[in-house]
């Protein structure tokens, strides 16, 4: 949560903008919290007085916001008036209700940000409060959330009418929402934004996920915790799904053999260990996916955008990626036996021969490409490759491997078209500012004195570009629209 701040610093006296009492005063922590201590209006924002003994401490009209609390004994300690917005009250040893409810945010219903958690809350009444981006993931039975705002609030145990009589649920809108671990069976989340939402873990057996939003939201597992039993039929039924749009979506670890995702957006999505293999990916996006693990063996991603996807100790043995395109790919460790990636495009990618047994490379293109050789015998591996594979001069290629001999097309890239894109635009420019990549240093070496300096930028911009700097979209202008 943003949160202003108006400070004079002669005075040392903040205003806080977003609290309940607008314009309040505070002063400076005179002392560290001790028990049976006076500290009324002081300001203890951000201070971290965890694991401490504050039993009978005066802190009514102090400022907790964002304050850490954690496992300290809070007996009969007095909150009236106190902002504690994004105080984090983890494990605190007898904090009740009582002293929440004498605090200002709670009677200006803004307990944004508060954590809670490791405490029982059976009971409590947090009607009507704005509990954005609270944790509350313990005991809640019979506690009261009706017209509560509970976006991006962590649960770890909540009744389905608990839920329901929240002013999100109401108004369709619970992104971010944690529900991880819970037994959700039969959960009614129709058209509900679940944007963002975590269902890690989750029994998921017949809930309702009908024209639910549902990108970046987590159905996959993480560590020591099982991915939820989301089926495709549930995931087909959303809204994201059939708009085509699952962006970020969390699938880790899942089952999804043969699940079809086809022309699906899912970019950015964590499929990080995933069983897919004979899954359908034609047309889909995945840039920048992280796919580590992940096994592919089969699958059908014809025209496939994977730019950027990370893809490391997977497989996509026997996958089809006929004219896919896997710019900047990481596909270290990953099997690619039998793969079929005639027509792809490979610019940037580094590949590992000794993996690529019987893969197709008929028509692809490989600038920039580089091979990593250390096993293997290019002449027994039986790789396809024909005249309209096509290569520059910054591919390499293993020792011993000629493709002229092999067939393959000359095509030089223009000097200073650092991303062989047959231009030359910002995406070299910031390649360049960057020094990378990391293991083709030479080709942005442009005066080859043996480093990649300042002097290579003056190149590339007065010499290569025609311009100057200043000139921020490149037109050889310096001027207003720059």
């Amino acid at each position: 949560m943003n949160r202003r701040w108006i400070c004079f610093s002669i005075s040392a006296v903040c205003l806080h903008a977003s609290s309940p009492i607008m314009m309040a005063q505070y002063l400076p922590p005179a002392e560290p919290l001790r028990a049976h201590g006076d500290h009324r209006q002081e300001d203890h924002s951000h201070h971290d007085h965890s694991d401490q003994d504050l039993r009978n401490i005066n802190l009514s009209g102090a400022n907790l916001t964002n304050a850490y609390f954690l496992r300290s004994t809070l007996t009969d300690v007095n909150l009236t008036g106190a902002v504690v917005a994004g105080a984090d009250f983890a494990g605190a040893v007898e904090l009740n209700f009582r002293q929440i409810e004498s605090t200002a945010s709670y009677q200006g219903k803004n307990l944004q940000g508060i954590n809670l958690s490791g405490m029982d809350l059976s009971g409590w009444d947090f009607s009507g409060q704005d509990l954005t981006g609270a944790v509350l993931s313990e005991t809640l039975s019979n506690a009261d959330l009706s017209g509560a705002t509970v976006k991006s609030v962590w649960f770890g145990d909540l009744a389905q009418v608990q839920l329901q009589s929240t002013k999100s649920y109401q108004d369709r809108n619970l992104s971010g929402i944690g529900l991880a671990k819970m037994d959700l069976t039969g959960w009614d989340f129709r058209g509900q934004n679940l944007a963002n939402a975590s269902f890690v873990g989750s029994m998921l057996k017949d809930a309702d996920l009908t024209g639910a939003m549902v990108t970046g939201t987590h159905f996959g597992g993480a560590y020591r915790v099982r991915p939820s039993d989301l089926t495709e039929a549930q995931l087909q039924s959303t809204a994201s799904y059939q708009t085509k749009n699952l962006q970020g979506i969390g699938l880790k670890q899942m089952h999804l053999s043969g699940w079809d995702f086809h022309e699906q957006d899912l970019s950015h999505a964590q499929l990080d260990y995933a069983s897919l293999d004979n899954a359908n990916l034609r047309g889909a996006d995945l840039m920048g996916a992280v796919m580590t693990g992940a096994n592919l063996t089969g699958a059908a991603m014809t025209g496939a955008d994977l730019t950027g996807a990370e893809f490391t100790d997977g497989s996509l043995s026997g996958a089809n990626l006929t004219g896919a395109n896997l710019t900047g790919i990481n596909l270290y460790k990953t099997s690619l036996g039998n793969v079929d990636l005639s027509g792809a495009n490979l610019t940037g990618v580094v590949l590992y021969w000794e993996w690529m047994s019987g893969a197709n490379l008929s028509g692809a293109n490989l600038k920039n490409t580089y091979w990593d050789s250390s096993d293997g015998d290019p002449s027994e591996l039986s790789i396809t490759f024909d005249t309209s594979t096509i290569y520059n001069q910054w591919t390499r290629f293993p020792t011993g491997f000629d493709p002229v001999a092999a067939g393959l097309t000359f095509m030089p890239s223009p000097i200073g078209d650092f991303n062989a894109d047959d231009r030359l635009d910002h995406a070299d420019l910031s390649l360049l500012i960057a020094r990378g990549p990391s293991h083709r240093p030479e080709m942005l070496d442009l005066n080859a004195d043996g480093t990649v300096s300042q002097e290579d930028l003056n190149i590339w911009v007065h010499d290569l570009v025609s311009t100057f700097f200043g000139d921020a979209n490149l037109d050889g202008e310096f001027n207003s629209s720059d």
